[in-house]
C-alpha cells in the first residue's frame, strides 16, 4: 500500500486470569507491553509464564489525508485466538497463532482519535492447536522438548489505507 502506519510500539496490558470476554477497556489496565513481541519474552517488558487470556489496547489517529478510503488494521501474527474491538465494535475473530489476518475498519471508525482493544488466548494446553516445539500442559508435559512459548501479539501491527 502506499499510505501505512505502523502500531507497533507501546501498548496498556492486563492480564485476564479469570478469562472474561468483554470489552470494557475503561478498568484493569497495570502494566505496559511492547509490541510486537511476545508477553513471554524480557523484550516485552512483560516476561509472563502460564498466562493463558490478555488484553491489549491502544489508541490511533487516522491520518486526515486518508479521508474517503477505507481503513484496514493488519495483524502480522496473535499466538493463539484474537478478537479485535476498534472503539467498541468487534471487528475480526481470528485463530492460529502463525497466519496474518487484516479487517476492514472504516465502518467502526469516527472522528479524532480511535480506541483498539484485542483480547488474546494463548491456552496453557496447547496439545491440540498449532505450536511448534511450545511447552504444553501438565507443565511437565514438553514433548521432549522444553521451549518458552510465543503468546500474545508476536507480529508487527499496522493500519493501512485503500482506495
Amino acid at each position: 500500500s502506499h499510505s501505512w502506519l505502523t502500531l507497533n510500539g507501546t501498548w496498556d496490558f492486563r492480564a485476564d486470569p479469570a478469562e472474561r470476554y468483554s470489552a470494557d477497556a475503561s478498568e484493569g489496565y497495570d502494566r505496559a507491553i511492547t509490541v510486537p513481541f511476545a508477553w513471554e519474552t524480557l523484550a516485552s517488558g512483560i516476561a509472563e509464564h502460564w498466562l493463558q487470556t490478555a488484553w491489549y489496547r491502544r489508541t490511533f489517529t487516522v491520518p486526515a489525508d486518508w479521508a474517503g478510503q477505507r481503513v484496514v488494521l493488519h495483524f502480522g501474527a496473535v499466538h493463539h485466538a484474537a478478537t479485535v474491538w476498534v472503539n467498541g465494535t468487534e471487528v475480526a475473530h481470528h485463530e492460529g497463532g502463525y497466519t496474518p489476518f487484516a479487517a476492514d475498519v472504516t465502518d467502526a471508525l469516527g472522528d479524532g482519535e480511535h480506541l483498539l482493544t484485542v483480547r488474546v488466548h494463548a491456552p496453557a494446553d496447547k496439545r491440540d492447536i498449532a505450536h511448534g516445539k511450545q511447552r504444553s500442559m501438565p507443565r511437565d508435559d514438553y514433548d521432549g522438548v522444553c521451549f518458552t512459548p510465543s503468546s500474545g501479539i508476536w507480529q508487527s501491527v499496522w493500519i493501512e489505507a485503500r482506495p
